[in-house]
């Protein structure tokens, strides 16, 4: 009986360092912008009251695939349009000599514009004689 407890839990110890996984549910979070204003030019139609503009919101969505690959998603909605911001996969074990590989549509962490979105920029347009590094 002591064997097969000892193997248990052998198994049961070396098993949690084989696949070290995080969680099993995604990291899942939505950030919004919500902008309200009011007007107070007489003869407006929205004279008085209290108005909503239209929500600015990021959806980001990471979790592991499985125990060898981590996905990872950020699908932004603005100006009432839907864009893919970030879409990727990464295999992050299993391979020959620890090698990672990531493959997707990603920001390069290389230079100061490139690990920004370009809607969270300081100043509205790209400054001249940068090029984006797209992956």
């Amino acid at each position: 009986m002591k064997q097969k407890f000892l193997v248990f839990l052998i198994v049961v110890v070396c098993s949690e360092n084989i696949f070290p996984q995080s969680n099993i549910n995604p990291n899942i979070s939505l950030i919004g912008t919500f902008n309200t204003f009011t007007n107070f030019i007489k003869g407006s139609p929205e004279y008085g009251k209290l108005n909503f503009e239209t929500p600015e919101m990021e959806l980001f969505v990471d979790g592991y695939l499985n125990p060898f690959a981590l996905g990872t998603g950020n699908i932004s909605y603005e100006n009432g349009n839907f864009s893919v911001e970030e879409l990727y996969g990464n295999i992050v074990r299993g391979l020959p000599w620890d090698i990672q590989i990531k493959a997707g549509k990603f920001l390069v962490g290389f230079g100061k514009l490139n690990t920004v979105h370009p809607h969270a920029w300081a100043f509205l347009d790209r400054p001249s004689g940068v090029s984006l590094l797209v992956a």
